[in-house]
């Protein structure tokens, strides 16, 4: 089954993050603001994205201060 254009997009949006946290810091990771510019993507789109990858537990995420930093999710 093929997929429509805005499921492509999405696929895409989530490859293009999921390969950016491969090179985040173990112990650390990338906040939103970070990844969006890693990839040139738009901040809020890239927030959206990690919340629904978080939600697959495909990434993890948690707070340091007020920053809400995401990594990859350990298997």
């Amino acid at each position: 089954m093929r997929l429509n254009k805005r499921e492509e997009r999405k696929k895409h949006a989530h490859e293009k993050l999921m390969d950016a946290l491969k090179n985040a810091p173990v112990r650390i990771g990338f906040t939103a603001r970070e990844l969006s510019k890693a990839i040139d993507m738009p901040e809020p789109t890239a927030r959206v994205h990690l919340e629904l990858l978080e939600e697959t537990n495909k990434v993890q995420s948690y707070y340091i201060g007020k920053s809400r930093i995401y990594k990859k999710a350990k298997k």
